[in-house]
């Protein structure tokens, strides 16, 4: 992706001197949408799921309906079958079935360009550690299938105290041995993510892999210390002779 530098700089100098001060021991990265693809993950089990209950269960035109409903409703939207099982009136008693047979489904991960090679570069001079909302058994496994796992020396999963809850970046940072204002946070999400890294005394920095630099607040900015477009900006930013850190 090309990138305007004039417009990655924009705001980065006033946040920059800021992260440069710190005395960074512990990078703390969130994994979906930050590491990985979390929309491929959760449609490729779909595209399984879909060709099990119109092959297995017979029940044609299901995928038709459903993606109907899931790009109108949104991946967040809890009832996309529910709908699709009304729709075509068939028994809601399928619902079980169909929605075990998505969670069981295995797909490979679709890892961010740039991530691993980052990754294997910060893992020489800093402690890592991810921060994850969801079931422990689920991420981990996941994780470990994007081949990531080794370069981690901490993993929360933050099922029952979700981001932006403090406890999860405090316990992150505790377990790493590091105080929090030596720590930093990356992920893609201002609002939930950073802000509760912020609360926790964390430095900042937003992947922004998609480009929405112009979507971005002022209010939100503040949130961040460090915005980057790539993992090749991150990893040039924390391992590069100019800005090093202590």
């Amino acid at each position: 992706m090309s990138v305007d530098q004039n417009k990655v700089l924009e705001y980065k100098p006033r946040h920059i001197e800021k992260v440069l001060r710190a005395h960074i021991k512990a990078i703390i990265f969130d994994f979906d949408d930050a590491l990985v693809d979390e929309e491929h993950w959760i449609n490729e089990r779909w595209h399984k799921t879909i060709s099990f209950v119109e092959d297995e269960l017979n029940i044609k035109e299901f995928g038709k309906y459903f993606w109907d409903i899931y790009y109108k409703k949104g991946p967040k939207y809890k009832y996309h079958v529910n709908d699709v099982l009304e729709r075509l009136e068939l028994d809601q008693k399928l619902l079980m079935i169909i929605v075990n047979y998505f969670l069981a489904q295995k797909v490979d991960e679709k890892i961010f360009p740039d991530a691993l090679y980052c990754l294997k570069a910060l893992f020489k001079s800093y402690k890592l550690g991810i921060i994850t909302d969801g079931k422990e058994v689920v991420q981990v496994e996941r994780i470990k299938n994007a081949g990531i796992y080794s370069l981690f020396e901490e993993i929360i999963c933050t099922k029952t105290n979700p981001k932006p809850s403090t406890k999860c970046y405090l316990e992150c940072s505790r377990k790493l041995e590091s105080d929090p204002k030596n720590c930093v946070y990356i992920s893609h999400d201002i609002d939930t993510d950073l802000r509760g890294a912020k609360n926790s005394g964390f430095k900042t920095v937003l992947i922004d892999i998609n480009d929405n630099y112009e979507k971005i607040s002022s209010k939100q900015r503040k949130l961040i210390d460090l915005h980057c477009h790539s993992f090749k900006e991150i990893e040039q930013f924390f391992i590069s002779k100019d800005a090093k850190m202590n």
